[in-house]
């Protein structure tokens, strides 16, 4: 695919312009090269300028160059020969070389060509050929002093390998490389320097001037085209077309006229340069005027010079300047232009149209859109009505169609194909579905007066039930309007806030059938049935914009904060880094070109950001779940206008995407298209540096290499042209490594991203974005490959993948032969303590023989003595265990059985673990009158005085309820049960006694449905709509120093069928566990309980049980555990 410049004056050339604010040397760049690499290397008037994407490196005479002022380079063999005004130079990748054999070639350089194999140099005082280029190069030099006379100005070899080069004085002259030429007698100089001898063979030189073929004598440049004829700018007479058949002899001029096209009869004869690109494209630079391209015909393989395809770029259609002086077309079809003054232009492939006064649109300040059943455009406009678009034409709405005002501030259609303009003080204007194909007349107005809330219309919206909602400047309500094939309709409003100033940007309907409002003020949504208007969201303030996902989350638009996406309850996560919350912001952090999003667009598997500052490709993976990538489209001087207002683009059925703004309509081309040419291109992957420990290495430096700080690394030769050394092997005292990457593709180098692996270090793939460092710092000895690969999204799976290996050898003592050193060491060492021990030991056993027989006597007597009292001590702890688990049985009679509960409750469950044989845990179910009181009760301690104390406190609950005293209400209850376990507790001793219990008690009236909450220390639980409410414990003291005085708190709440009421003692939230040997803590508990809210009691009781027990592990159990749960 070929660079396509545009037909129309309208279209708009994509542009970005490189300068010295950017690292350029010098703003007049007069020669492009691109290495194989993908670097470009720039001619100036200061210096060589090698650019990379992202930023750039100068060279200059102190670099190395003979002159800073550059005027031809030739990028051959993974060489940059460089002619400059002094002379011959060449760049290796790394530096600049300017050996003995270069210096010999004098003179400004004018061009320098490759030719089987060698290097022609033409200068203003010699001809040079660089023979043997491989190997050791030879120097030759060609005696043509009649031609350097005339001051060369370009040179060229045609296919036979005869060589043309122009003057500024006398034409172009023709050195013959096959003595069978036949040349016009005319035209053959016959003098002494007719003849010259090139390689050992005579040669002849032939001239045409103006004498006898030009018209004039100074020609600029020269170029063959497809065609094989050679061109040349004849300065002051235009372009001339030279046909020639050496066979014969015959040569016929040409030239070329292209003055058409120019408006200000303009004539183009003078041209600085000539160019051809790979495609075969020519290239025209003229003398202020700008350039023109002559494409090659695709079914002939030929320039057409009256094509009229061929088209002239200048400031006039958005070009920098009128002075071209080089171009270059790359291996992604943008085109790179060298100017005289202005830098270096890039033209990219992606174009856009414009529609404005000058080709149909009547008004150019475009405020809203929208796109109709028929595939129409529809245009709202500021002050000239609305227009429809339809096959490249448009047809207007305006005063004489009944319009109601001229300011058309939103738009949309009806389920019956009419279209609605919603005006800035006229109400709404309604064209009719027959009226729409005609002169678009309208049909229908709806004012104040048929009871809209105002005329000032700032949205219109179609929900998915065909109801128009309206949104207004200035009101703080909206309408609905539900409206008839026969025109009849009826309007109802729904109230939205108090505040005055609340002017409606856009309106969408979520999966829900609820309906978000964004505004100055924030975003509101609406329960189109209750009309409930939820202002959880009206801190997001400064809204434009809003859009439904293919997920049902809603995307809003902002002028200051970039993008919000409120999400559903899928709570998918389009940003790794960002946490599975309620919203993501995406902003210029994570790479929009602005915060300022006027429109937001949804296809295929991309959302569309229109800012202020260009389009945004938000690239979406398959799943539709993750954003893969954000790419910066038309932003900065490429974008058609800056001023584009809020929802004012669309999305045509063809992919393109439209924008309304101040300069009228601008049709952007299919962005997946372009996206998808983009990705077709392999991206190629290089590293351009290595730093060791920060520091950037000459790594052709033998002296530094062999003698100094580095003279321990150890390579074999060179990775690339930039001189990367290949198999580096570094010591351990330089073990911190950068590599500086970069690919093929200049014109989103800053936006790539590099996915790259560690072999030997590195256990999973990493990833950098919009960076090309990667660094590894302290790594240990050993050996490494790195791989990676580059993407300009975060799919890398079709990527190619590229490595590169280095070694980090190991200090001595880790070397083998120190291990090996080292270890007969240490088995010397140890023998020789074996032996010297092993004497030592025999000496010792007859001592310890006699000792030991001793000793053993003893022994047996104390053994005998020890195993009489382990039988005793057995059967004491039989009888305590037997004394016990009676206790237990004793302790379990207490416990009420658990079938009264589905008696009140659809499902229930009791998790009840005691920590020893008896609890301090236990709980209380009674029933009295229709009512149902449930209680979780945590006594002091555990085991048999827990155990003792459920006893009495069973007991004086019991007697709460028999004896009447509570008379139905939990706190009198509770207060009993304070007072009376601080009388019993207290009997027969003047010492304050310290043991107590927590409590949770409920009392649930199943008739009334509510529930009444008492507790000591205790919170109880509520799930209810999938939202866990907490209601907190009381710091109330049951036993010990008890506060008689201090009220009881109750608290009493309604609940309905498929609520979730939870009571526990502090058993599991106090339980030890997990990877750091924590407390479980109730909020793990809470987020347990919502996340698994879905489940029956039973499977959730379960899930429970393992849950605690995964987290104790082999923790030993912390208390009693005791948990309720119970559905209404």
């Amino acid at each position: 695919m070929t660079l396509g410049f545009f037909k129309l004056s309208a279209q708009k050339l994509n542009l970005e312009k490189i300068s010295i604010k950017d690292g350029l040397s010098q703003s007049t760049v007069k020669y492009i090269e691109q290495d194989n690499y993908g670097n470009f290397c720039l001619s100036t008037n200061y210096g060589l300028s090698k650019y990379n994407g992202k930023s750039f490196e100068v060279f200059t005479t102190t670099n190395g160059l003979p002159a800073n002022e550059i005027s031809t380079l030739l990028f051959y063999k993974d060489i940059l020969y460089i002619g400059t005004k002094k002379g011959l130079c060449a760049f290796n990748g790394n530096k600049i070389d300017n050996n003995n054999l270069y210096k010999k070639i004098n003179g400004n350089v004018k061009k320098i060509l490759s030719q089987n194999n060698t290097i022609h140099i033409i200068t203003s005082k010699g001809y040079y050929i660089l023979n043997n280029i491989d190997k050791t190069p030879k120097l030759d030099s060609v005696a043509i002093s009649s031609i350097l006379a005339y001051s060369p100005t370009d040179a060229e070899f045609d296919e036979d390998g005869n060589l043309w080069i122009s003057t500024s004085k006398h034409g172009v002259y023709f050195m013959e490389n096959n003595p069978s030429t036949k040349i016009q007698k005319y035209s053959l100089i016959q003098n002494s320097a007719s003849s010259t001898n090139l390689n050992k063979k005579l040669i002849r030189i032939a001239n045409f001037n103006s004498s006898n073929l030009l018209k004039g004598d100074v020609i600029t440049s020269i170029e063959f085209d497809s065609n094989k004829n050679l061109l040349l700018s004849d300065w002051g007479n235009g372009i001339a077309l030279l046909k020639f058949d050496l066979g014969s002899g015959i040569f016929n001029i040409n030239y070329l006229n292209f003055d058409s096209l120019f408006k200000d009869n303009i004539s183009l004869t003078r041209y600085t340069n000539i160019q051809k690109d790979k495609e075969n494209n020519i290239y025209l630079a003229t003398d202020g005027f700008g350039f023109l391209k002559i494409p090659q015909d695709p079914n002939t393989h030929e320039n057409d010079y009256n094509s009229k395809e061929i088209k002239l770029i200048n400031n006039a259609n958005g070009f920098f300047g009128n002075n071209p002086l080089c171009f270059l077309n790359d291996s992604f079809n943008n085109l790179w232009v060298g100017t005289l003054n202005d830098g270096l232009i890039l033209i990219s492939e992606n174009s856009s149209l414009s529609y404005n006064q000058k080709n149909g649109l009547d008004e150019e300040k475009v405020i809203s859109i929208c796109k109709s059943q028929d595939s129409s455009i529809w245009l709202g406009t500021y002050g000239g009505g609305a227009f429809k678009f339809k096959n490249k034409k448009f047809t207007r709405c305006f005063w004489d169609q009944g319009i109601s005002e001229s300011i058309i501030k939103t738009l949309t259609e009806d389920e019956f194909g009419n279209i609605w303009l919603g005006t800035t003080g006229g109400g709404i204007s309604i064209i009719s579905k027959e009226n729409t194909n005609k002169l678009l007349q309208v049909n229908k107005t709806i004012t104040e007066t048929n009871n809209l809330q105002s005329n000032f219309i700032s949205y219109l919206y179609k929900s998915k039930t065909n109801e128009i909602w309206v949104g207004y400047q200035s009101q703080n309500s909206i309408d609905k309007i539900v409206f008839n094939k026969d025109f009849t309709y009826s309007i109802t409003n729904y109230p939205i806030t108090k505040l005055s100033n609340f002017n409606v940007s856009c309106i969408v309907e979520d999966d829900d059938n609820n309906i978000w409002i964004t505004s100055n003020d924030g975003v509101w949504k609406v329960n189109e049935k209750t009309g409930k208007v939820d202002d959880d969201y009206s801190t997001y303030k400064n809204a434009l914009c809003a859009a439904k996902d293919w997920n049902g989350n809603i995307w809003i638009g902002t002028s200051d904060i970039g993008i919000i996406i409120l999400k559903n309850k899928l709570r998918c996560r389009y940003l790794e880094k960002n946490s599975l919350n309620e919203f993501e912001n995406i902003n210029t952090k994570l790479g929009l070109s602005s915060n300022y999003i006027n429109t937001i667009l949804f296809s295929k598997n991309n959302a569309l950001a229109v800012t202020n500052n260009g389009i945004n490709n938000l690239i979406i993976d398959t799943d539709l779940s993750k954003i893969v990538g954000i790419k910066q489209i038309n932003t900065g001087l490429q974008f058609p206008s800056y001023d584009n207002k809020a929802n004012s683009a669309i999305i045509s059925e063809d992919g393109n995407v439209l924008i309304g703004s101040v300069e009228g309509l601008t049709i952007y081309n299919s962005i997946n298209h372009n996206e998808e040419q983009l990705n077709s291109k392999p991206l190629e992957v290089f590293i351009n540096k290595i730093l060791i420990d920060n520091k950037q290495i000459d790594w052709e430096n033998d002296l530094l290499l062999k003698e100094g700080e580095y003279s321990s690394f150890r390579f074999d030769n060179f990775f690339n042209w930039y001189k990367i050394p290949n198999k580096l092997e570094l010591d351990y005292t330089h073990n911190t490594i950068e590599l500086l990457l970069n690919t093929n593709s200049l014109t989103n180098q800053k936006q790539i991203n590099y996915n790259y692996k560690l072999i030997g270090f590195d256990k999973i793939w990493n990833t950098i974005y919009s960076n090309n460092s990667i660094v590894y710092r302290n790594l240990p000895a050993g050996d490494y490959v790195l791989l990676f690969k580059a993407s300009l999204s975060n799919d890398f799976s079709k990527s190619k993948e590229y490595s590169y290996h280095f070694s980090i050898k190991p200090p001595f003592w880790q070397s083998t032969l120190f291990y090996i050193l080292s270890f007969l060491l240490v088995v010397g060492t140890l023998f020789y303590f074996v032996f010297a021990r092993e004497k030592r030991l025999r000496r010792e056993k007859l001592k310890l023989e006699i000792i030991v027989k001793s000793r053993t006597a003893d022994i047996e007597k104390k053994s005998a003595e020890i195993e009489l009292q382990n039988t005793l001590i057995q059967g004491i702890n039989k009888d305590l265990t037997d004394s016990i688990i009676y206790a237990k049985r004793i302790q379990e009679t207490i416990l009420p059985d658990p079938e009264i509960l589905k008696n009140y409750f659809t499902e229930s469950f009791i998790y009840y673990k005691p920590r020893n044989i008896v609890s301090g845990d236990y709980y209380w179910i009674k029933e009295l009158d229709g009512l149902i009181y449930v209680a979780v009760v945590d006594c002091t301690g555990h085991g048999v005085p827990g155990a003792f104390m459920s006893l009495i406190t069973s007991n004086i609950l019991n007697e709460a309820i028999d004896t009447g005293i509570s008379s139905y209400s939990p706190v009198r209850m509770l207060d009993y049960l304070r007072r009376k376990i601080n009388i019993k507790l207290n009997n027969n001793t003047n010492d304050q006694i310290n043991d107590g219990l927590d409590i949770g008690l409920i009392c649930y009236d199943k008739e009334k449905e509510t529930v009444q909450y008492v507790n000591a220390n205790r919170p109880l639980y509520l799930i209810s709509n999938n939202e866990l409410i907490t209601f907190a414990s009381e710091n109330v003291n049951i036993g010990g120093y008890s506060d008689f005085r201090k009220p009881i708190p109750s608290k009493t709440f309604s609940v309905k069928k498929g609520d979730k009421l939870f009571l526990f003692t502090d058993g599991i939230t106090d339980q030890f566990g997990g990877t750091n040997n924590k407390k479980y803590n109730p909020a793990r508990l809470r987020q347990f309980l919502l996340v698994n809210n879905e489940l029956h009691l039973n499977d959730l009781k379960e899930k429970l049980s393992s849950e605690i027990t995964s987290w104790q592990g082999s923790t030993e159990q912390t208390d009693d555990v005791l948990f309720i749960g119970l559905n209404i």
